[in-house]
């Protein structure tokens, strides 16, 4: 045998998950259905504890990832069938880790072997099977044993919102959960909820499955936030990279806006020249040059953000806690842009106004 242990630190609560590798054939579902609810109800019991359930596979794990097709309708095509991503949860498990229940009823203990076979399904399974209509009740055709066919016959009893698994850029697939007390999975991951510190439950939750079985040691302790982390590592590497991309052409966008101005202000010495011959104040001149320069910066923002838009659009699926149109983002880029822009007017603008009417005229 062997365990998995995870755990998750939040504002308010932290969870631990334990996973029970054990070996099937040894094993009668009854029996694994015992080990399974002895372990999750002397997790329950330990002070602090405020959920524990079970689950194939942990968003974000490293195992190969479980699903097969399913038939909605009698008497479809099974080439026709659409592939969904399986999962097996105990009771408990979607209350633990805050799943938002749309329609129906979680898993409960009576859903065991005793009983006809039932599954929850995700909204997006819902609305492609049957849109319009209600989906508790319904009848789907599953493949839990990977057999390649829909035959498994389960009658959805509930209805959860979608939950992005393996991916946090886009919702995948469809998404059946079976009852674990009526699949058996191996390995499954136990999600412990706690109100107290995560790391100090952890040696309780050691002995708790030593107790159970010495054989069954319980490792890889850490924060369920790590596999988000990892989940995030390519958009954040992608991330950071386009932001030093931007950096460098802000930094040549400035570099620029500052060679016209200057060279535009040389060219233009004589007429500044004559202005301040005639008494027009140094203020006045610099603020000639950066209203000259900001009316430019208005338009090239103007049709940088326009373009933004359009690309932003086409980018959508690599967009992640943000939405195409995310104002806050924008409001950010082009106060940096007509900042560097400013900036960048500003320098030749102060060095013409402080140049003397005759040194003008001399340069001309």
């Amino acid at each position: 045998m062997g365990s998995l242990t995870h755990v998750k630190d939040e504002v308010h609560s932290a969870r631990i998950g334990i996973g029970l590798d054990t070996t099937l054939q040894d094993v009668t579902p009854e029996a694994f259905n015992e080990i399974g609810r002895r372990l999750q109800a002397e997790l329950a019991a330990v002070p602090g504890v405020t959920g524990v359930g079970s689950v194939s596979h942990l968003p974000y794990d490293n195992l190969p990832n479980w699903g097969g097709p399913y038939i909605s309708k009698p008497g479809q095509d099974e080439a026709t069938a659409v592939f969904s991503d399986h999962r097996a949860v105990t009771p408990g498990l979607f209350e633990t880790v805050g799943a938002r229940l749309v329609a129906g009823r979680f898993f409960t203990e009576d859903d065991d072997t005793r009983i006809s076979p039932v599954a929850i399904v995700d909204d997006q399974l819902a609305r492609r099977a049957w849109p319009g209509e209600r989906a508790i009740g319904k009848r789907i055709a599953a493949d839990p044993r990977s057999t390649g066919h829909p035959v498994f016959g389960v009658t959805v009893v509930g209805v959860v919102h979608h939950v992005r698994h393996r991916s946090l850029l886009e919702d995948l697939t469809d998404q059946v959960y079976f009852a674990e007390r009526q699949i058996q999975r191996n390995p499954m991951a136990y999600v412990v909820k706690t109100s107290g510190d995560p790391a100090a439950l952890a040696s309780t939750v050691r002995q708790i499955v030593a107790k159970l079985d010495p054989q069954l040691p319980a490792y890889d302790v850490r924060p369920l936030e790590e596999y988000v982390a990892g989940a995030r590592a390519a958009q954040r590497f992608a991330t950071i990279l386009a932001a030093a991309f931007a950096i460098v052409a802000l930094a040549l966008a400035a570099v620029g806006v500052y060679g016209v101005i200057a060279y535009a202000t040389t060219r233009r010495r004589y007429e500044f020249g004559v202005r301040l011959a005639l008494g027009a104040q140094p203020g006045q001149v610099m603020a000639l040059v950066i209203r000259e320069g900001a009316v430019l910066a208005a338009i090239g923002l103007t049709i940088g953000v326009a373009g933004a838009a359009i690309a932003a659009r086409l980018l959508q699926s690599q967009l992640f806690g943000v939405t195409p149109r995310d104002a806050v983002s924008y409001a950010i880029a082009v106060v940096a842009i007509a900042t560097a822009a400013m900036a960048a007017c500003w320098i030749p603008a102060r060095r013409v106004s402080s140049i003397t009417p005759l040194e003008a005229l001399r340069t001309d």
